[in-house]
């Protein structure tokens, strides 16, 4: 039950952002348009989709993240992308 409520708590947060915050979130686009312009001379296929929360499935089901986007390569790889600015 602990877990569970501390989950709640996680999900549902009062916490509103800041002025740090709130640039990086204005500014993530910006961000993710120039990773894909530098990496794309090395490889021109690579992308990055927009992603949401993710939680762990294993024993550690409090994790979780929140990546700004997954990039994906001509490999066929995928890689999470966390802008900062």
């Amino acid at each position: 039950m602990k877990e569970k409520r501390k989950k709640i708590e996680l999900l549902y947060s009062t916490f509103k952002g800041n002025q740090v915050t709130r640039y990086g979130i204005s500014n993530e686009a910006v961000s993710i348009h120039q990773y894909v312009s530098h990496h794309q001379k090395q490889d021109p296929k690579i992308r990055v989709d927009k992603c949401g929360l993710f939680i762990s499935e294993s024993n550690n089901s409090w994790l979780a993240a929140s990546p700004d986007g997954i990039v994906h390569d001509s490999s066929n790889t995928t890689n999470p992308l966390d802008c900062r600015n």
